[in-house]
């Protein structure tokens, strides 16, 4: 079964994109407190991509490709066959790699489809059931400490292996290997004064751990309580979240960290165990989305856009970050959507006082921004990675950051690399998968109109 198929059946969603997205939504309206709520479409500074006249050009040839995806992927449900398929509007077209004949069902949707949206079919040495089977058995039997990602290669034509540069030879496997040596992957630790109901992309520390990440996406759970999730390794269970950075005064608690899965890089933060002079507080259906007004503390901005649903992640695909101290980033393209991933821990699990532990998170999303520019920095860990609606006035998530890639490094915008402790940031990101957090957790995503 398709790992991109087992998310979405895991929250109970069918394949087609419209009915998937109605199991996965909370309607709520614009909260009434004050905040600022401005609906108009982001501005994109990255240039259109060649062959395009304009940004929302992109989004809307973007969306038919994923319904398209989508469609094959399900319609391949039960087989072994499908190796990889990606919606990049670059192509403009839907790329789909098959191992073996294409069954007469599957060849019957493909020239339903290609009435709308151009479908190529082309050969896969492996299927994505080949590649994920041997994915999980290297990163089970690769001694600890050898491995820094496995993923799948975009033609389902093998893996994709990054070891650590102190690691010994490369694993020895079946499945073609396309290796490479480089460090792990580095959390994003580290806006600012955000207030209930709280946002995806404010600003939040955990004082017991002395890290700065940034808030997800607001979600419910079935008794439609309000919470906000994040990563999992910016906090532990019992630990409180406060919005911005220590060294501004006034700060709220943005809420407790009441449920994590470490494998996933997925938590759950409660508003509600911590009363606020009115009562509880909340989360409303909103991202922060905006570019930073300032270059020097608080690095304010009010900028922001309802969230409309949430769906999966497809090969090629186009998103944005909106990490609490890098801002809104955009031109990021999906180049594997189903990765792992060894992250740096900073503990010390030998006892020689390196602090060179790893922490293993799968899935992942892995993206990058097709002009080198910074995709993420330290402050974005946890915060909200979506796509534009065409007009560029709502957006759908599709996951919350996890780590960036210190062998691709890029200049930082948002908070400055020269603050204190210094600012790394990358062009490369990881990200949890919005649908499987939102299945792990029983969760829905909050949206607002």
């Amino acid at each position: 079964m398709s790992v991109l198929r087992r998310t979405l059946t895991s929250v109970g969603a069918l394949a087609l994109t419209a009915t998937m997205l109605g199991g996965q939504s909370a309607a709520m309206a614009d909260p009434a407190d004050g905040k600022p709520v401005e609906n108009r479409p982001v501005a994109i500074s990255d240039p259109v991509p060649d062959g395009y006249g304009s940004w929302r050009e992109v989004f809307t040839v973007q969306s038919k490709l994923h319904d398209a995806a989508i469609a094959i992927v399900d319609a391949a449900a039960g087989g072994d066959q499908l190796g990889s398929v990606s919606a990049n509007p670059l192509d403009r077209a839907v790329k789909v790699y098959w191992k073996g004949p294409l069954p007469e069902r599957v060849g019957q949707l493909i020239d339903q489809l290609r009435r709308t949206v151009p479908v190529e079919v082309l050969p896969a040495r492996y299927s994505e059931r080949e590649l994920l089977l041997e994915q999980d058995r290297i990163g089970r039997e690769t001694p600890p400490g050898q491995l820094a990602e496995i993923g799948l290669l975009p033609d389902a034509s093998g893996l994709d292996v990054t070891l650590r540069r102190t690691a010994g030879v490369a694993p020895a496997s079946p499945i073609h290997l396309e290796v490479h040596r480089g460090e792990a992957p580095m959390p994003m630790y580290d806006r600012y004064h955000d207030t209930s109901p709280f946002w995806g992309g404010a600003a939040f520390f955990v004082g017991a751990l002395g890290g700065g990440c940034t808030a997800g996406f607001s979600v419910v759970d079935p008794k439609n309580h309000h919470m906000m999730v994040t990563a999992g390794h910016c906090g532990a269970i019992g630990m409180d979240a406060v919005t911005g950075d220590p060294t501004h005064a006034g700060n709220d608690y943005i809420g407790e960290f009441v449920r994590i899965n470490a494998q996933r890089d997925a938590a759950v933060m409660d508003p509600s165990i911590v009363p606020v002079p009115s009562g509880s507080a909340s989360t409303g259906g909103r991202v922060y989305v905006g570019a930073f007004a300032s270059s020097q503390a608080p690095y304010t901005d009010a900028s922001s856009l309802p969230v409309s649903n949430a769906t999966a992640s497809l090969r090629g695909e186009i998103v944005f970050t909106s990490g609490s101290r890098s801002g809104f980033r955009g031109n990021i393209q999906v180049t594997d959507p189903s990765t792992h991933i060894w992250v740096a821990s900073g503990e010390d699990v030998d006892g020689d006082g390196s602090g060179d532990g790893l922490a293993f998170y799968k899935p992942m999303v892995k993206a990058v921004q097709l002009n080198g520019q910074n995709a993420t920095g330290q402050g974005d860990s946890g915060g909200p990675v979506g796509e534009l609606t065409p007009d560029q006035s709502h957006v759908i998530a599709k996951g919350t950051i996890s780590a960036g890639d210190p062998n691709h490094p890029a200049s930082c915008t948002g908070v400055p690399a020269s603050t204190t402790p210094l600012r790394r940031c990358s062009s490369v990101v990881w990200y949890a998968p919005i649908m499987g957090t939102l299945g792990t957790f029983n969760l829905k995503i909050l949206t607002s109109y």
